[in-house]
């Protein structure tokens, strides 16, 4: 068994996986897949990008909007404290 590689669902000849074989007509046989693994890996490929779509659309990361308030906050607090009191005109 040095030139098959078992899996879950049968075997795989990795020595000539591409190679044609008389027994099916002499045309070229494809690999076998376990087709949950691969909806599997569909799904969350597919997810994945939507993910990144909505972030683009929607996101900011919650340490760059923490940062962007503080400094709006920084910048209000030192322009309020130069700000004239009624009474205090030149």
């Amino acid at each position: 068994m040095d030139a098959l590689n078992s899996h879950a669902i049968g075997a795989i000849n990795g020595k000539d996986r591409n190679s044609s074989d008389r027994r099916f007509g002499g045309g070229l046989m494809g690999d076998i897949v376990n087709l949950r693994t691969v909806r599997k890996r569909a799904r969350r490929q597919r997810d994945d990008d939507a993910a990144a779509a909505q972030r683009l659309r929607y996101g900011v990361a919650k340490a760059e909007r923490s940062l962007s308030q503080a400094q709006e906050d920084q910048k209000r607090r030192k322009l309020d404290q130069h700000r004239l009191q009624s009474g205090e005109a030149k």
